[in-house]
């Protein structure tokens, strides 16, 4: 309509907090979205958080205005669009860690073929 303003909105969803949290004898990443969804992903996706420390796991920083996750110990860096998609690290170091500590699902689901982004 002509003298209508638009007010324009990033909807893309933010993390407003995230946790490292023992569900049912697994640890889990648990990720809380701003609009009130929750997010429980296994740490085996992520072999590097898996294998470090308690300490270096809880040490975790919000990035980008609530669009990733980084752990500065670790140098690890895992974006919001990539745990809602389930997106395992498939970095070389990540593979080689996950192949040592035998996580086995990680194999599965690594093993994979990916869908490229259009």
């Amino acid at each position: 309509m002509p003298g209508t303003r638009t007010l324009a909105t990033d909807a893309s969803p933010r993390i407003a907090a995230a946790s490292i949290r023992s569900v049912s004898g697994t640890r889990m990443l648990v990720v809380q979205i701003a609009d009130g969804r929750a997010l429980i992903l296994p740490l085996w996706l992520y072999p590097l958080l898996h294998a470090a420390a308690p300490s270096a796991q809880r040490n975790l920083q919000i990035i980008g205005r609530g669009r990733g996750l980084h752990w500065p110990t670790l140098d690890l860096d895992l974006s919001l669009a990539g745990m809602l998609a389930g997106t395992p690290d498939l970095t070389k170091l990540a593979k080689s860690t996950a192949k040592r500590l035998h996580l086995t699902d990680y194999a599965r689901i690594a093993a994979q073929p990916r869908r490229k982004a259009s």
